[in-house]
């Protein structure tokens, strides 16, 4: 069997996690939506280990809904092996309140990400 090269590739940290709350459009609850590491339940039903989930009811019960929808232009994914990422839009609408991801200890040795600013992480594939 060959063996494997690995190679390092910086990605956005909106990737690991990112997260907004959404008023709903009665303006009566806040809702929260984040792209996250799935438990292993969700990750059966979408087949995925990271992906969007809502704490709203209708989530709950079709697996999407549309606070997703709104929330997903503002996340970046940038990605530098698969040239991904989008640039967030110049203002968030006002019912929409992002969160930064959690500090990452070094995170600022990568630099900023190119697409959106935010910080930078490190992942390995092997190729």
């Amino acid at each position: 069997m060959p063996d494997l090269t690995t190679e390092t590739f910086k990605m956005c940290r909106s990737l690991e996690y990112f997260a907004a709350e959404v008023i709903s459009s009665k303006r009566d609850k806040t809702y929260l939506v984040e792209f996250k590491e799935l438990d292993y339940r969700q990750q059966q039903i979408q087949m995925c280990t990271h992906g969007w989930v809502c704490d709203c009811p209708a989530f709950q019960h079709r697996g999407e809904c549309k606070h997703i929808r709104r929330v997903k232009p503002l996340h970046c994914g940038y990605h530098e092996q698969w040239g991904t990422g989008c640039e967030p839009p110049e203002e968030t609408p006002e019912d929409i309140f992002v969160h930064a991801p959690d500090p990452h200890e070094g995170s600022d040795r990568w630099g900023p990400c190119p697409v959106c600013g935010g910080e930078l992480t490190i992942v390995r594939c092997a190729v």
